[in-house]
């Protein structure tokens, strides 16, 4: 089955403490200090956030790479429609068990770089990334902020120009951008009141190798790129969010049943491919 995996930095502004007196406690060191402590590489491996219930696992630590499971945890039943059943008879039952949406991830603690086994199913993984790494790694002291962001690229025309066929275009309008333009002409649309709208999104789906202009589309005399709260532009390779002026890099890949059930196919298929990017 095909999935998607995700590219990440690690951007670590570091503080004056650790300018002025060396890099003690940087990240490479304070790996280091966890692997050449047992009961720490024996005891310490899950970190749990209550606060957000986000929960790690490091699966694989060296010197130069984490491999980490990432997931977040919900009661049976916490989602609407959802519930639990026993395994015996299938009669719905309460369990006081926690189920867990997980994903994976390696980073490259040489580069700062990472790759994530994307799953929308589990969000706010570069927030709680961050808050894992600086409290599980206690780098406090030595940055002064700890963030994973979405790999930047600035060459955001030349990438959707070159040769790719445009497969959607998404636009968010912030309620007070809500130009009166024929993506809002319908009739119905025509009598709700502006104020009260929060937002609205757009989404255009295209054919195959449709001769898409997407600056004529989104960039016209009525639009400017002010006017949009969010706009993605996807072509059958990657999806480029011009706001941010990023691109979010993703690769598809191939992996089994069988596959995504082996940690140590899915680090390996991580690590290569962070290596070869």
């Amino acid at each position: 089955m095909r999935r998607t995996l995700l590219y990440y930095d690690l951007i670590l502004k570091e503080s004056n403490q650790m300018k002025l007196f060396g890099e003690g406690k940087n990240l490479t060191n304070s790996v280091k200090r966890f692997i050449n402590d047992e009961i720490a590489m024996k005891s310490e491996r899950r970190y749990v956030d209550k606060s957000t219930m986000s929960i790690f696992e490091i699966l694989n630590i060296s010197e130069n790479h984490i491999f980490v499971s990432y997931g977040r945890l919900e009661r049976p039943g916490d989602t609407a429609f959802t519930r639990s059943r026993n395994s015996k008879d299938f009669d719905v039952g309460i369990s006081s068990d926690w189920v867990e949406r997980y994903t994976y991830f390696y980073l490259d603690i040489e580069n700062n770089r990472m790759t994530v086994l994307n799953n929308s199913n589990v969000t706010g993984f570069a927030r709680n990334c961050a808050t894992f790494l600086n409290a599980h790694f206690r780098l406090s002291s030595a940055y002064d902020d700890v963030q994973v962001v979405i790999h930047l690229d600035e060459k955001i025309e030349e990438k959707i120009n070159k040769n790719q066929s445009i497969t959607k275009i998404k636009v968010t309008y912030s309620s007070d951008k809500l130009y009166t333009n024929r993506f809002l002409s319908r009739k119905k649309l025509e009598h709700i009141r502006q104020d009260d709208l929060r937002s609205a999104t757009v989404e255009l789906k295209f054919k195959p190798n449709a001769p898409v202009n997407y600056k004529d589309i989104v960039f016209n005399e009525n639009n400017t790129i002010e006017d949009y709260e969010s706009l993605s532009i996807s072509t059958e390779e990657e999806t480029y969010n011009i706001i941010e002026k990023s691109i979010a890099k993703k690769i598809d890949i191939t992996l089994s049943s069988d596959d995504i059930r082996n940690a140590n196919i899915i680090e390996d298929t991580l690590k290569k491919h962070l290596q070869d990017y």
